[in-house]
């Protein structure tokens, strides 16, 4: 599983398909236990099972990958150009 960045989107690639989610209907991204969560602009989430956030991690307050997936994502997401 991965997650990839384009020009358009967030990209999930799961094992069955892979959706893409475009920047204008992405409104937050999240970093769990399971995975990624992308929210959208009408409250619903995708989730993808890569980057999951160890519960060792929240507990300490420790960074991890999947920190680092967020904060990639929400800066691309504040460099995409106004409606």
């Amino acid at each position: 599983m991965r997650v990839e960045l384009s020009d358009v989107g967030v990209r999930m690639f799961h094992y069955f398909d892979t959706p893409l989610v475009p920047w204008v209907d992405t409104s937050d991204v999240a970093a769990g236990y399971y995975g990624l969560a992308i929210i959208l602009k009408d409250g619903t989430s995708l989730r993808t099972t890569a980057l999951g956030k160890s519960n060792w991690s929240r507990w300490t307050g420790t960074r991890s990958s999947a920190d680092d997936a967020v904060e990639a994502i929400l800066t691309a997401l504040r460099e995409q150009p106004g409606p």
